[in-house]
C-alpha cells in the first residue's frame, strides 16, 4: 500500500481507505471494479481464507484479487484471483479482463461458491478428513 500511496500515478488509479461506516461502505463499492482481498495470509502460516470480505464482494458482484485461495471457490474461478504476490500490472489487466462481465453475471456464477451451506460442506469435509483423537 505504501506503494500506492507514494507514486503519483498509481496514487490516480489506486483509492486507500481506512475504516467506513457501513453506508459510506456500501456507497463505495458501487464505484468498485475490483476488490482487494485479505492479503499477506501466508505471515500467519495460512494459505486459504474464507473472509466475509471475500463473500460479500463476490456477493456484490466485484471480482477479487487476493494471495490466499478461498476454499469453496474453485482454483479456476474467472472472478477470484489468487496469486502468490500482489502485482499492480497484474491486478490492472484483471480488472481490465472482469470489466467485460456484468455484475450480476459475476453474482450468478459466485452465488453457488458463496452460500453458507458450501462453506459449512466443505468444513465438515475438511474436518472428517483430520486424525480422529482417542
Amino acid at each position: 500500500m505504501k506503494e500506492i500511496a507514494e507514486d503519483p500515478l498509481l496514487a490516480k488509479t489506486f483509492e486507500i481507505h481506512g475504516y467506513l461506516e457501513r453506508d459510506m461502505y456500501r456507497v463505495l463499492l458501487e464505484e468498485v471494479h475490483v476488490g482487494i482481498g485479505s492479503l499477506a495470509l501466508d505471515r500467519q502460516n495460512m494459505t486459504e481464507g474464507s473472509s466475509l470480505k471475500t463473500a460479500e464482494l463476490l456477493g456484490s458482484g466485484i471480482p477479487v484479487y487476493a494471495t490466499h485461495r478461498y476454499p469453496t471457490v474453485p482454483d479456476d474461478f474467472p472472478f477470484f484471483r489468487n496469486v502468490p504476490r500482489v502485482e499492480i500490472s497484474d491486478l490492472l489487466d484483471y480488472a481490465a479482463y472482469t470489466a467485460r462481465t456484468t455484475r450480476q453475471e459475476i453474482v450468478a456464477a459466485s452465488a453457488p461458491h458463496i452460500r453458507k451451506r458450501n462453506g459449512m460442506l466443505a468444513a465438515a469435509d475438511f474436518l472428517r478428513g483430520l486424525p480422529h483423537r482417542k
